[in-house]
């Protein structure tokens, strides 16, 4: 049995090697790396001698970013937007990866690669807005984002609660406002201890 090379101190473009982790499902070793910019990362040995992979995933996501930075609106709140949009759906280590890249939510190629054709399909970000994906389960691409305001924005989300009254199903938010009630009104009665139903019959 071929016996894998100590690489342990050793840096391969901006990572350096910490620690051995054993092998994966095809016997290539794995190595624990620490990125110069902090992260640390699980990588395979033969990519690291190869110079397939050279930083934890930041030097791909810097290249992508850097390639549009010719727009003279770096720094605005739209170019923030595009930017952060990339970030939660391509950079792992990101703290919101797991909501967007990490289930699958993906930017589409023609805004992955230009900021230029985010910011003509999309226009600047209007005050008080954000982006918002019309289905959730969506990756962001023209035909599924719009601006929207805060209050869209949460009666859209995946875990907002729905009630139907008359036939129609809205958010909580949205049949409170149909049935002249206040949200903490009905807040305060499930409080109390009436489940959301009785709540609203109680009206």
């Amino acid at each position: 049995m071929k016996v894998a090379k100590d690489i342990i101190g050793n840096r391969f473009g901006k990572l350096i090697v910490i620690a051995r982790l054993g092998s994966n499902k095809h016997k290539q070793p794995l190595w624990s790396c620490k990125c110069d910019c902090g992260n640390k990362s699980i990588v395979v040995g033969h990519k690291l001698r190869i110079g397939y992979t050279r930083s934890c995933g930041c030097l791909r996501l810097h290249a992508l970013l850097k390639r549009s930075v010719t727009h003279g609106m770096t720094g605005t709140k739209t170019y923030t937007v595009w930017r952060s949009m990339i970030q939660r759906c391509e950079d792992m280590h990101h703290e919101n990866y797991k909501h967007y890249g990490g289930r699958g939510i993906m930017v589409c190629e023609r805004w992955r690669h230009s900021f230029e054709l985010f910011l003509k399909d999309m226009g600047g970000k209007p005050p008080g807005m954000t982006i918002e994906r019309i289905d959730n389960n969506g990756s962001y691409e023209l035909k599924n984002c719009r601006w929207a305001t805060q209050k869209e924005q949460c009666n859209n989300k995946r875990n907002t609660r729905r009630i139907t009254i008359d036939g129609v199903t809205r958010t909580i938010v949205e049949g409170c406002a149909v049935l002249g009630l206040t949200y903490q009104t009905l807040y305060m009665r499930v409080r109390r201890g009436s489940n959301l139903d009785e709540a609203i019959k109680s009206i």
